[in-house]
């Protein structure tokens, strides 16, 4: 198993280790995983694959930021709306 991590700004050294299972063997076929992501491991592969699930997951999340950036507009108007009623000159 060959598992890649690192690559965040927190931790910005990415490295590469390999892992056996049982002997040591540089010709045994192998798999690589990546730790770059959100708390879990991705197959790393040699060529894209169509991932469906992960597509729609990106449009729902960009929908949803733009609701949530359009709901904190929304509110921080109103707070500055509230604060100049409250604090007016009578």
């Amino acid at each position: 198993i060959h598992l890649t991590t690192g690559g965040r700004l927190d931790s910005p050294t990415v490295s590469t280790m390999i892992h056996y299972l049982g002997p040591e063997d540089s010709l045994r076929p192998s798999i690589w995983l990546s730790w770059l992501s959100n708390g879990h491991y991705d197959a790393v592969f040699d060529h894209c694959y169509p991932n469906p699930e992960y597509d729609n997951w990106c449009k729902q999340t960009q929908v949803q930021r733009k609701r949530d950036e359009e709901l904190a507009k929304s509110m921080a108007i109103s707070l500055s709306k509230m604060y100049i009623e409250q604090n007016a000159c009578s």
